[in-house]
């Protein structure tokens, strides 16, 4: 009883540092909440086993190396809020920038088009996948599997955000993302807790790690094969990306940090999660079923089981409602304003639907992914020529570049994740 004490308080506590009026209030926050609940959704509990089955004990490694790859693409979007958005919305030539030449005024406007037809495609994909999960996830918890009421459930999900977004804007959809993280959140740090102190009381000669597990050869590792894995796993932490299309909110500063917040959090969060569990996932042979990891997590304590369950559901929920507003932002930008975001909402939660209906999710869901990695391509390629232009720093032509390869390389050979 002592652990369900301890997590209570911990529950407790984060959730009156996120209600306080500090925090609630804070203009940044509110920001920071669209990608951190688009970074931290469905995949978070699925990253764990997955990894775990390609690079065993140097999983904790090998999410090093996922959320700083994500961290870079991240810089790359920050870039383009800070340097290219100035360019890109410019209504003629007649207003551009000084020192900006009309072609390359042209040239950005065709690549963000194509980067924002892939994004759309994938948005609407993508929130979905999310909201068919959470459907079907939520009548697995009362032992009922069912496709039909499934769609059903999804639908009516779909059409209360849309309706939501439709009559209270983006402030209606915020309110709501903003409990389902803050829950999030607090039960994340009650896992996280949880997972430290096993860690730390485990009874071994070296730091967390069981005497009695045996180990693959490092060198084994990290090869072609196991790489393709680690580049679907990047695709899981995507979504930071919404930052950028929140620019009739939040001017682009506000942006640029809040993003950074966001990525910054969800890689400690990632990171700890997989340090502290990757043994209790050896065995599982990278099977991406959130009701058996939530089952294996949660034989550390009575309470985690249910916390968890509740957790997944709203970070499914709070996933695609970020998908849902960075799309919104989207269509008013490849409308050139001609669709409101209230009618964007509309349009994305009403395709998704059909999407459901008409297609087996889990499989657009892998297209999706790699059209994600298409977006970033496209917008890396908008970063350079940008940088190009106004004769950035070097280092960001050697980091945009170093982008461009390792998207490259996901596009052609990654393994996507559904997540």
């Amino acid at each position: 009883m002592i652990w369900e004490a301890m997590e209570i308080v911990v529950l407790v506590g984060v959730l009156l540092i996120l209600y306080s009026e500090r925090v609630n209030h804070s203009g940044s926050w509110s920001a920071a909440v669209t990608p951190l609940a688009s970074i931290i959704g469905s995949g978070f509990l699925v990253s764990g086993p997955v990894l775990v089955s390609v690079f065993s004990q140097q999983a904790p490694i090998a999410m090093l190396l996922v959320v700083a790859a994500a961290y870079l693409l991240g810089e790359v979007i920050r870039f383009n809020i800070c340097n290219a958005e100035p360019i890109l919305n410019a209504e003629s030539t007649n207003d551009l920038p000084i020192g900006i030449a009309t072609a390359l005024y042209r040239r950005l406007k065709s690549v963000e088009t194509l980067a924002d037809l892939s994004l759309g495609f994938a948005y609407v994909a993508s929130v979905a996948f999310y909201i068919r999960l959470l459907a079907a996830f939520a009548l697995k918890i009362f032992n009922i599997e069912n496709d039909v009421l499934a769609d059903l459930l999804a639908s009516v999900l779909l059409l209360t955000i849309a309706g939501i977004g439709w009559f209270r804007n983006l402030k209606g959809l915020v309110f709501i993302e903003k409990h389902a993280v803050n829950g999030k959140l607090s039960i994340i740090a009650c896992l996280l807790v949880a997972l430290g102190v096993h860690y730390f009381s485990l009874d071994s000669g070296t730091a967390g790690v069981a005497s009695d597990l045996v180990f693959a050869p490092v060198e084994s590792l990290w090869n072609f094969e196991n790489f393709r894995y680690l580049a679907g796993v990047l695709l899981i932490v995507q979504g930071f990306e919404t930052s950028r299309y929140l620019g009739n909110h939040y001017p682009a500063a506000t942006r640029i940090g809040s993003m950074r917040l966001a990525q910054i959090l969800s890689a400690v969060i990632y990171c700890l999660f997989i340090l502290w569990s990757w043994r209790l996932f050896v065995g599982m042979n990278g099977e991406a079923n959130e009701t058996e990891i939530i089952s294996v997590v949660g034989s550390l304590s009575l309470l985690l089981p249910y916390l968890l369950a509740f957790a997944a559901i709203l970070s499914q929920f709070s996933a695609a409602i970020a998908d849902t507003l960075g799309a919104g932002g989207l269509q008013v930008q490849l409308s050139k304003a001609k669709i409101s975001e209230q009618q964007g909402y509309v349009l994305v939660c009403t395709l998704a639907v059909v999407l459901i209906w008409a297609t087996d999710i889990f499989s657009i869901i892998t297209i999706a992914s790699r059209i994600f990695a298409i977006y970033y391509l496209f917008q890396t390629l908008i970063a350079l020529l940008t940088g190009y232009a106004i004769k950035r720093h070097v280092l960001h032509t050697v980091l945009q570049f170093a982008a461009l390869v390792l998207l490259l390389f996901v596009i052609i050979f990654a393994k996507p994740l559904a997540a």
